[in-house]
């Protein structure tokens, strides 16, 4: 029977990035869909992959868009091996995910290293001038 794994990072409510895995089925034929609060989304979906014991494999991924409202997003997949669709679902809320403040800190750390690098070159470049060297 397939097997399917929803992860998502950071792990919680307020992820960045879903993955729908599904694993050991057969035939290679299958259809993965998200959908939100049950409209299809777009996904990235990567090719079936064959598995070593003759199975096959799939990812899709999933970004959330950033909007002001809670939303449940289900992977759906259809494959001749269920007689109903296979479906999981993850809760998602807005807010700042783990990324953002980190971004946020290397870009104002950026911002004060390059202040730095220019104060000291306009200082050393004005104390050279002043002795005359070069």
């Amino acid at each position: 029977r397939p097997i399917l794994q929803l992860i998502t990072r950071p792990q919680g409510e307020k992820f960045v990035v879903a993955v729908c895995n599904l694993s050991k089925f057969y035939p290679s034929q299958i259809n993965v869909q998200w959908l939100q609060n049950g409209v299809p989304q777009e996904q990235v979906k990567s090719e079936v992959q064959s598995m070593h014991n003759g199975m096959f494999s799939i990812n899709s991924v999933f970004l959330p868009q950033k909007k002001n409202v809670k939303v449940i997003y289900v992977c759906r997949v259809e494959h001749e091996a269920f007689e109903t669709p296979l479906e999981q679902s993850v809760p998602w809320r807005p807010g700042t995910s783990a990324v953002v403040p980190w971004l946020l800190g290397f870009i104002i750390g950026l911002g004060f290293g390059l202040a730095l690098a220019v104060g000291v070159a306009y200082f050393k470049a004005k104390k050279n001038s002043a002795t005359g060297s070069i």
